[in-house]
This record gives structure tokens, C-alpha cells and sequence, in this order.
């Protein structure tokens, strides 16, 4: 009469790949919930009588014919970017700098600054960016 019975290896060797199994399922199903919850910001900034560079929240605002908004979150670990050195970008926690197109001139940070999309408001004189 043959008996299977299952080792203690064995055991433990498909409890750990189940659970990591489980773990692993519950992580995107966090990861997903959080995304669709994720509460859009929309940020309305006048450009009138405003300097070439300004902050704003979480903007960066490069006015030019054309404007540019960056993120002010630095790249290296998200500290709000809120100084300006002559035409560079300071970041106040690591000492990263960018220059007014967002590319890294000196790091820790090796990533540029996210450029954002933006809308203008009707009259031209308003800049609206969903966050």
C-alpha cells in the first residue's frame, strides 16, 4: 500500500510560492485602487505681471512666446524646487540644478524635470494645468 505524503520541504516550498503568489496579487490590487482614486488638481495661475520664471505650487513657470510649465518635484526625492540662481534651477534639500528647459546640469538627480501639459484660458491670460 502506497501512502503520498507530502514532506516538510515540499510543504514549505509551495506555502512560500502561494503566498508570495497572494502577495504579489495584493500589491497590484493596491497599486490599481490607488490610481483610479487618484484625485486630479487643476491649478489656474495668471500670467499677467508675472517674472519670466515663477513658482507656483508645484509648477515651475517659464514665461517665454511660448510658456513652460515644469513640475517642481526634483527628481532625485521630490523636493519642491522654489529657488531660481541666475538662469538655473535650484533644488533646496540636495543641491541639484536644472536649467530653464528642466535637463539636470548637476545632480544627484539624473532625470530632467517633468514638463507639463497646460491649457491657456480664453482670454490668454490664464494658464490651467490638471495635475
Amino acid at each position: 500500500m502506497k501512502t503520498d505524503k507530502i514532506n516538510r520541504r515540499s510543504f514549505i516550498k509551495t506555502a512560500s510560492i502561494g503566498l508570495t503568489g497572494f502577495f504579489v496579487w495584493l500589491w497590484y490590487a493596491m497599486v490599481g485602487k490607488q490610481k483610479q482614486t487618484a484625485v486630479k488638481k487643476r491649478v489656474v495661475v495668471a500670467l499677467e505681471n508675472q517674472q519670466k520664471v515663477f513658482f507656483n505650487d508645484d509648477l515651475v513657470i517659464i514665461q517665454g512666446e511660448q510658456p513652460l510649465v515644469l513640475s517642481a518635484r526634483c527628481p532625485h526625492l521630490g523636493c519642491r524646487i522654489n529657488k531660481l540662481e541666475g538662469n538655473n534651477l535650484i533644488c533646496p534639500c540636495h543641491g541639484s540644478s536644472f536649467d530653464l528647459k528642466g535637463e539636470v546640469l548637476t545632480g544627484p538627480a539624473v532625470r530632467p524635470l517633468k514638463a507639463l501639459e497646460y491649457t491657456l484660458g480664453s482670454d490668454g491670460k490664464q494658464l490651467i494645468v490638471d495635475l
